[in-house]
């Protein structure tokens, strides 16, 4: 993860507090892609992320995975390839 630390995911998708960052990668046979999902939630002031869920995220983490797995085909199908 240390490598994403240093540069900004190429797309973002969200519902409510679960969030679904997008990250470019190069490799020896082209441009990849992996995700990272977290969790926002407020702790006094300052938003802070997590990696843990509860039952009540599973329909927003299903809709959010949808959406990254329909970024990610899009992407591999305009750069002509199965993603």
């Amino acid at each position: 993860m240390a490598q994403q630390d240093s540069k900004k995911p190429v797309h973002e998708v969200r519902r409510g507090s679960v969030k679904a960052l997008i990250w470019e990668n190069a490799g020896e046979h082209g441009v990849f892609h992996r995700f990272t999902i977290v969790r926002l939630y407020k702790d006094g002031d300052q938003w802070k992320t997590t990696a843990s869920f509860g039952a009540n995220d599973i329909p927003k983490l299903a809709t959010v995975l949808v959406q990254v797995e329909d970024w990610i085909n899009a992407k591999g199908k305009a750069a002509g390839k199965a993603a």
